[in-house]
């Protein structure tokens, strides 16, 4: 019988050569097209507003496969639906802002779509206080 160390003496050429012996010239090489980053910065999660205060949204996205002023980009509200879409700077930033928000509790999406249709989000939840309106007068006479 051999001693173990002889039977696990194959040089490592020999391995590498096996090895290479196995692979089919038919495969090719993929790349993974990575999720654009999107990160809202304003307002920060949790803050509250009253109803008609002008809010100021504000985000930074980013791609490694797209410039970021070539990502689709929208803002959108789980109780108002789209709030707006709009397109990022050379540096990733963009912003906007409304005052049109309804009394609730939202939660706030921002997504970024590159062009190979590969998504990501980052959301962010508010409130925004409902006032008491005024009072209104009717004349009849």
């Amino acid at each position: 019988m051999r001693p173990a160390s002889s039977i696990l003496s194959i040089p490592t050429t020999a391995l590498v050569g096996l090895a290479l012996c196995g692979c089919s010239q038919d495969k090719a090489l993929v790349v993974h097209n990575s999720d654009p980053a999107v990160t809202i910065t304003l307002p920060p999660d949790g803050s509250e507003f009253d109803e008609g205060d002008m809010i100021e949204f504000a985000a930074l996205v980013d791609d490694n496969e797209d410039g970021p002023e070539a990502l689709t980009v929208y803002w959108t509200s789980d109780v108002d639906g789209e709030l707006d879409s709009t397109t990022a700077d050379s540096t990733g930033a963009l912003s906007f802002a409304t005052n049109t928000l309804t009394p609730a509790n939202h939660v706030i999406t921002l997504t970024g779509v590159d062009s190979d249709a590969v998504s990501a989000n980052d959301f962010i939840s508010l409130v925004i206080h409902d006032l008491i309106d005024d009072p209104e007068i009717t004349i009849d006479s």
